[in-house]
């Protein structure tokens, strides 16, 4: 995310890609499949944990208020379809009033 004047973060600058799905497997009586939030955006990945087990996908983020909200809240969704699977989507809590 590069938005002038706003916000600069790119997550290729701290977080390194992982080789395979993760899958914690009898959380509850459920597998739970967690990924960040930039990995929404592929639909393989949540499939791929679901075919691992996954009954829910967990993805905590930290969407930011200039892109986040309506991207946040539509890849939720379509990852709960795409993996037939309970999503969490969480995010940190914020004043969107402050600066």
């Amino acid at each position: 995310i590069d938005v002038p004047n706003k916000i600069r973060f790119f997550e290729s600058e701290t977080l390194s890609a992982g080789n395979q799905a993760t899958v914690v497997p009898n959380f509850r009586d459920h597998a739970l499949g967690v990924a960040i939030c930039y990995d929404m955006r592929f639909a393989e990945l949540a499939i791929s944990m679901r075919n691992k087990g996954a009954t829910i996908l967990c993805y905590p983020g930290a969407f930011n208020t200039v892109t986040g909200p309506l991207a946040y809240q539509l890849l939720a969704r379509a990852r709960a379809l795409d993996g037939q699977s309970f999503v969490i989507a969480a995010s940190p809590a914020r004043n969107p009033n402050s600066s």
